[in-house]
């Protein structure tokens, strides 16, 4: 009887140690298909971490490789701060091949109408067409103050990647703030802030932004953050920049440009990244400045304010609709 009960134990024991041999066997053979990749690629610890933190055993490394990361984000906007053609959808440029990027796109995760899968598909569409070999068109994700836009972002690129070859995607976010400025005798403007390069699985970063975004508090005005406490704390989860510079500030007449300026040193003593803002071809300028014929002189003076501060200009259709060349 003894005999029989040693034997029972050492066939649990076996069991257990074979379980837990093939229960380790294959969380590395899932490990090094998550992690393998064909060749090398940038920003490869960013994308690794989205793999890490997404905790889905059937997402690969190798389905990011058209995701921009900081590095390569960078050298991009860097190498177009002095060419405005690259963000401006006209007619000439997109027939030219000169239209390569429309870095702030709303999806139907927030207030958009188009879902990220069209966007691509959109882009991918205009690529093949029109833009050489070699290069790409690059679009951004940034809904409005949620992370679930750049999480269909990530969901669509491991279930599609190579159906995107002419395509660079950023992941995102638009997050809504108020600077408190002496230039507005400390009457707080409305002050969007986008963030490029986030890893939308952050766990801290989804306790902030996981809803969808419609109804939070973060829409809501007095519950919106100070313009300079988001930017710093935005620098932990990606590159934060000024989206829209010229909008919400109408009121201001002949203030403005003071607002700029107070607005640009603000944002530089607060980021940690390289400083951006929106200085090309928002296609939206206020009915104001339509009036009074002072929209381009606004536009020339932040373009030149952010040139002369050593912030890199960027621009975007802040695309809501089901194009990628306009606003709607």
């Amino acid at each position: 009887m003894l005999k029989n009960k040693f034997v029972s134990l050492r066939s649990i024991i076996i069991s257990f140690v074979s379980v837990t041999i093939a229960f380790c066997l294959s969380i590395y053979l899932i490990n090094n298909y998550r992690y393998n990749i064909d060749t090398p690629m940038q920003d490869i610890e960013y994308k690794k971490e989205i793999i890490k933190q997404s905790y889905n055993p059937f997402f690969r490394l190798e389905n990011l490789r058209n995701l921009v990361g900081e590095k390569e984000l960078t050298e991009f906007i860097k190498a177009n701060d002095l060419n405005p053609d690259i963000y401006a959808s006209s007619t000439k440029n997109r027939a030219n091949g000169l239209y390569r990027a429309t870095l702030h796109m709303h999806t139907t995760n927030s207030d958009g109408q188009s879902t990220v899968e069209q966007y691509l598909d959109i882009a991918q569409r205009y690529a093949e067409k029109f833009i050489k070999d070699g290069d790409y068109f690059y679009i951004a994700i940034t809904d409005h103050n949620t992370v679930l836009g750049a999480k269909e972002l990530i969901k669509v690129l491991q279930k599609a990647a190579k159906k995107y070859p002419k395509v660079k995607v950023i992941a995102g976010i638009e997050v809504n703030s108020k600077l408190y400025s002496t230039t507005t005798a400390n009457e707080p403007v409305e002050i969007h802030t986008l963030v490029w390069c986030i890893n939308p699985y952050d766990k801290d970063l989804n306790k902030i932004f996981y809803k969808k975004n419609l109804k939070d508090k973060w829409n809501i005005p007095e519950h919106e953050p100070d313009f300079e406490w988001l930017v710093k704390k935005m620098s932990d989860y990606g590159i934060p920049g000024i989206a829209h510079p010229a909008t919400y500030s109408d009121h201001l007449g002949d203030r403005k440009n003071a607002h700029i300026d107070e607005l640009f040193d603000k944002y530089k003593a607060n980021t940690k990244k390289i400083p951006f803002a929106e200085g090309f071809y928002q296609t939206y300028p206020s009915k104001y400045y339509e009036k009074n014929n002072e929209f381009s002189d606004y536009y020339a003076y932040i373009k030149n304010t952010a040139k002369s501060k050593g912030i890199i200009r960027t621009g975007s259709q802040d695309s809501h609709g089901l194009t990628l060349f306009k606003r709607f």
